[in-house]
């Protein structure tokens, strides 16, 4: 009967190591994200949009009651909500494509940035 050993050999390290280089390269270009310039928010009145570089405390009407919603620094995020669980209360968003949404108060709130750079690509 054969035994196999119980440590890591060159190939194992090997591939741990890659598997590494490429989480953290992942984290890395995450982190690098673009800050959002605007912010628009989706509530059943319809779509409003405000600039990031102004603080402001919003209110909205939602499907459950009263949302409050913060705007401070380039950070959004909700300060008061009627629903359930208020899971949208745990997130503080600021960078491109980050969002929030409140599925019982029909409420979401998505960070956007400059639009000219929008187009990656012209074809004849």
């Amino acid at each position: 009967m054969k035994y196999k050993s119980i440590f890591p050999n060159l190939a194992d390290f090997l591939v741990i190591s890659i598997f590494f280089l490429f989480a953290v390269s992942i984290l890395v270009l995450s982190a690098a994200n673009e800050k959002g310039k605007k912010v628009l928010i989706d509530t059943p009145d319809g779509r409003f949009e405000y600039y990031l570089d102004k603080n402001r405390i919003l209110s909205f009407r939602g499907a459950l009651g009263n949302y409050s919603i913060v705007i401070s620094n380039g950070i959004v995020w909700v300060k008061d909500t009627n629903c359930p669980k208020k899971i949208c209360k745990r997130f503080k968003i600021s960078k491109v494509n980050d969002s929030i949404i409140c599925i019982p108060n029909r409420i979401s709130i998505r960070i956007v940035g400059d639009e000219r750079g929008s187009v990656d690509g012209i074809t004849e």
